[in-house]
């Protein structure tokens, strides 16, 4: 809808709301419309990249609705909202590309209007929206910091190549778009910069401090937990470990004497974090703790149970010591797996008791708890997983003779696994979250860049 109306009425391009809000400003705060925003998974890419799908302008938009709809609703669910998505992005690129035919009135709005400025008036209609181009207010933020703050880099990308200047903005608390970046946690907006600038540019962004003396390592140290532009991901231990890789990417930015530098407050980067993090560190400590105690009980129970398996024989020994059932597969399998357990048990439970047993500062969070965790619970799944196939290859044995005919004992040993599948499905997001905690050096975007 916003395309035709800016096809037929070009001149709302550049009107400010009642707010002095422009559209380009308002189009920033939309990050949903937007790839660079968005969190497809990689099998949602695949279908992303794969649709047929191109631009339209406003004439096409207004022939396609009603085809698009009709072919929305032929497909399944999974592929409609991809295309939901992906017209999303192709409108919001093409409000970004018509606005940007004027940039300077879509940044400031204003200006004298009229049949030469090919904005969609009528022939010898002439308009005055503003009489004089305003200079914006030192109070408010611009188009292109709030798509900074917002994570948008390709509002930043159409702006910087046709106002240059807009790098060097700064907003009311005197923060420009480096530091909004980093306040808002955005580090794919901070490597974009630092990529696409000049060296001696970039050094002039890290340098600068807001009006309350904060350097990039000042706000990096501020905590996210319980705010709205939190990272993507779930339990305080993980937001904790985000936190911190967070401030040591930020701290490999910026020059060594950063660190020692005090605000308006004389509080250094590091007192920020000590300070901020308290909360977060002793959440973290007790999930951790909850966590540990409670998986460490499963481990020593499947050990003990490993333990035993592996020292029992199905069918016995012979005299010579050698077992009855050497050399049958389900027996072969039986030991394989029961010696499996045993392991994974162990190694689960030194994992949990490790955890249980350190210091827990803060420190611990940035590699070595998240590791241990992540060790840990795949070592209790797959302890998990021994165990029943441990069981299974043992217990085969015993009705083999009377329910091998038609697979009967095939599908009774798969339906074991249905308990194992579904503690599988319950701690695939948080195995997930660890994973990528632990191999990630920079954290993603966060949900959402608010903070202006």
């Amino acid at each position: 809808m916003a395309i035709i109306i800016m096809h037929y009425y070009k001149v709302l391009t550049i009107l400010k709301n009642k707010d002095d809000i422009t559209p380009l400003e308002i189009l920033a705060t939309k990050t949903s419309a937007f790839i660079s925003r968005n969190t497809l998974s990689w099998r949602q890419r695949i279908m992303y990249y794969c649709l047929p799908l191109r631009n339209h302008d406003a004439k096409e938009v207004l022939k396609s609705l009603k085809r698009r709809t009709i072919f929305k609703a032929k497909v399944k669910n999974g592929l409609k909202a991809i295309i939901t998505i992906k017209m999303k992005h192709i409108y919001g690129g093409l409000l970004l590309k018509e606005m940007m035919k004027i940039p300077i009135y879509s940044l400031l709005g204003g200006g004298v209007i009229n049949q030469k400025d090919d904005l969609g008036f009528d022939s010898g209609m002439e308009t005055k929206i503003l009489t004089e181009t305003k200079v914006k207010s030192k109070a408010k933020t611009t188009a292109y910091l709030t798509a900074a703050s917002h994570g948008i880099v390709e509002i930043m990308s159409e702006l910087e190549s046709k106002t240059k200047s807009v790098v060097s903005e700064t907003n009311f608390n005197n923060e420009n778009v480096l530091l909004l970046a980093v306040k808002n946690r955005q580090p794919h907006v901070i490597q974009r910069l630092k990529k696409d600038l000049d060296e001696g540019v970039f050094q002039n962004l890290y340098l600068r401090v807001n009006k309350d003396k904060n350097t990039m390592l000042h706000l990096a140290a501020y905590t996210s937990y319980e705010r709205e532009n939190t990272w993507r991901i779930s339990g305080a231990a993980m937001q904790l470990t985000w936190d911190i890789k967070w401030y040591k990417y930020i701290k490999e930015l910026v020059p060594e004497h950063f660190n020692n530098k005090f605000n308006n407050e004389e509080k250094t980067p590091s007192d920020i974090f000590k300070e901020q993090h308290k909360e977060l560190l002793q959440d973290s400590v007790e999930w951790l703790k909850d966590t540990s105690e409670s998986c460490s009980v499963v481990a020593a129970l499947i050990a003990g149970v490993s333990f035993a398996t592996s020292g029992s024989v199905p069918g016995g020994n012979q005299q010579t010591g050698v077992p009855a059932l050497k050399g049958q597969p389900a027996f072969e399998v039986f030991a394989i797996s029961s010696l499996i357990g045993l392991y994974f048990s162990v190694t689960s439970l030194v994992m949990f008791l490790s955890i249980l047993t350190s210091r827990k500062e803060v420190e611990e969070f940035h590699q070595n708890m998240p590791m241990k965790l992540l060790f840990g619970l795949s070592s209790l799944f797959v302890s998990i997983v021994a165990m029943l196939v441990s069981f299974c290859a043992g217990h085969f044995f015993v009705l083999a003779d009377k329910y091998t005919m038609g697979g009967i004992l095939f599908y009774l040993y798969i339906s074991i696994c249905f308990p194992v599948a579904f503690y599988a499905a319950a701690q695939f997001p948080l195995f997930i979250d660890l994973v990528k905690v632990v191999w990630k050096k920079v954290p993603p975007p966060s949900i959402r860049g608010v903070l202006l």
